[in-house]
């Protein structure tokens, strides 16, 4: 997950066009539809456009709607927790929010899957 800090909503949209050729290129996979909730800044004439030119879909959710897309709203939150916390930790003020929390590498939220298979269960010492 990524994470991007704009000043104004209208950036959005030359962000979602570099992110979206960013990924094309480093994984050498296209991109095949574009989820949103139908806000202005997703859905302009310019990046309609562009969704065409690459051939993405674009597809809309119930707008107003945030808990049938809760893996994205969970994640959304977790990222905001996370920075908030690094700069309660560095006692910092809420002023350098967009300076190193978001900005920074992506860490892996969630932990690795663990099976039962692979837990090791304790060894009896009293045998």
């Amino acid at each position: 997950m990524k994470g991007f800090c704009l000043c104004a909503k209208s950036e959005s949209e030359d962000c979602i066009k570099t992110y979206i050729m960013k990924v094309q290129t480093q994984f050498g996979k296209k991109v095949k539809f574009v989820r949103h909730d139908g806000a202005r800044e997703f859905a302009t004439n310019s990046l309609k456009a562009f969704y065409e030119d690459e051939g993405i879909e674009q597809q809309t959710t119930v707008p107003y709607a945030h808990q049938t897309n809760g893996t994205a709203e969970r994640a959304i939150r977790t990222i905001v927790t996370i920075g908030r916390s690094m700069l309660h930790h560095a006692k910092l003020d809420k002023c350098f929010w967009a300076l190193e929390p978001v900005q920074s590498e992506p860490t892996p939220i969630t932990p690795p899957r663990i099976t039962p298979l692979s837990i090791t269960p304790p060894v009896d010492t009293r045998l």
